[in-house]
């Protein structure tokens, strides 16, 4: 028994459900069964009742819970007093960005808040979406970029952008010469993206089943020179995360946008709910009031 599988065993009893419990924890609803049965194993006894698809303490469930929340509680705010004492005394800024998510969305802001914070030390991680969330939500950076919709109990979110969907298409492709493009224009095409991860993946599959066919996920690709490189030899059609006019040209990549209904996506800046400003933090944040 660790203090993950108590927290897991807290967000069961929250939502009496494995699979609600599992969205909250970005678990599987197998793996939030699994984690609960090695902790009822490891005390040897049977923390709930499992009756017809419904979940109900046990007379051992109901008396561990209060402790169990109190320990997770003592431990989320040890962790998070101990990581604002660390630093307080330093000029470190960690910052979360979503794979793919391009240069031009935010480098004009990131070299004003250079300027105006020239001792700051500015720490960015790529990760994916879920991925940005979670090492929000678990205090190792101090401020991310979130791909919506997030959770409105768990984020504070400062300032949003959003625009439309662009695709990166090969110069080879025949749909690189159409001004425009909608979904349905991409059946049979090849798409590379970053996986199930990812937001867009699941966006992408309502978007093709409401125009009747079954997207074809060709690969996944965390680096974006590979990607750059799949599409330009015409393996694929990427997505472009960005503003197009700001976009350094790509020899032989094409950007295109889609213009179906209702496609588009939305960018956060975002903090955790627990997460104290510092004054470094509100000076990046500020930087973004114009986005």
């Amino acid at each position: 028994m660790d203090i993950q599988d108590l927290k897991c065993f807290i967000t069961v009893c929250k939502y009496m459900n494995f699979t609600k419990a599992g969205r909250e924890l970005h678990f599987s609803q197998q793996g939030i069964s699994k984690i609960i049965k090695h902790l009822e194993l490891s005390l040897g006894v049977p923390l709930f009742f499992r009756e017809n698809s419904k979940l109900r303490l046990t007379d051992y469930g109901n008396y561990l819970y209060p402790m169990a929340k109190n320990i997770c509680d003592e431990f989320k705010a040890l962790n998070d007093n101990m990581n604002s004492f660390i630093a307080k005394d330093n000029n470190k800024l960690k910052i979360a960005i979503p794979r793919g998510m391009t240069w031009e969305l935010i480098g004009s802001q990131l070299q004003n808040f250079y300027n105006h914070n020239s001792t700051a030390q500015l720490i960015i991680c790529q990760a994916d979406d879920l991925g940005v969330e979670e090492a929000l939500l678990n205090g190792e950076v101090d401020i991310g970029f979130c791909i919506a919709p997030i959770s409105s109990e768990c984020f504070t979110i400062h300032k949003s952008y959003k625009a439309h969907t662009h695709y990166m298409i090969s110069t080879q492709n025949p749909l690189s010469k159409k001004n425009v493009l909608s979904i349905r224009d991409m059946k049979g095409e090849k798409f590379i993206g970053f996986g199930p991860q990812n937001k867009g993946h699941d966006t992408l599959k309502k978007q093709c089943e409401a125009a009747n066919f079954e997207p074809v996920l060709y690969a996944e690709v965390d680096d974006m020179n590979i990607l750059y490189q799949m599409v330009k030899e015409n393996q694929g059609i990427g997505f472009y995360v960005g503003n197009p006019a700001n976009a350094t040209p790509i020899e032989g990549i094409t950007i295109i946008r889609d213009v179906s209904d209702g496609w588009f996506w939305e960018l956060l800046l975002a903090t955790r709910k627990q997460h104290e400003l510092r004054s470094i933090d509100k000076n990046f944040i500020k930087e973004f009031h114009n986005w």
